[in-house]
Formats: structure tokens, sequence, C-alpha cells
């Protein structure tokens, strides 16, 4: 779930990554969001976003996505 202090918005996701060789993580994969989104993210509500994931060795990550229309 991603939350605000303005809304919520709760998903699933699926994806497929590998490890690099500096530690870190890259995956790509689709996240599907329900229908019940409120407050600043109700706009995410049934929608499905393809992202593309980097996971750092200190626990930190960047996720870009893209709404798919």
């Amino acid at each position: 779930m991603i939350t605000t202090s303005g809304g919520k918005a709760s998903f699933t996701f699926h994806d497929i990554g590998h490890p690099n060789s500096n530690g870190t993580i890259t995956a790509t994969g689709a996240a599907f969001f329900d229908a019940n989104a409120t407050g600043k993210l109700a706009f995410l509500g049934n929608v499905v976003a393809v992202y593309k994931d980097q996971m750092y060795k200190d626990g930190t990550d960047k996720v870009i996505a893209w709404m798919w229309k």
C-alpha cells in the first residue's frame, strides 16, 4: 500500500529482476492498483503501471513507472 497524508492506494505487483555485479538489483514489472484509491492518490484507482526498479545495497529504491493506457 502507498500512503500519503492525503490518501492511500493498494496494489499488487509482479516483476522480474536480477542482481548486477555491483550488488544492486534491477527489475521490470507491472503494478495493478485496486479501485479503492483515495484522496490525492485517487487517480491510481483501477490503473495498471509498467515500471523499472533499481534496488541498492543500502536498502534504498528508485522506481520509474508509466501508466498503461
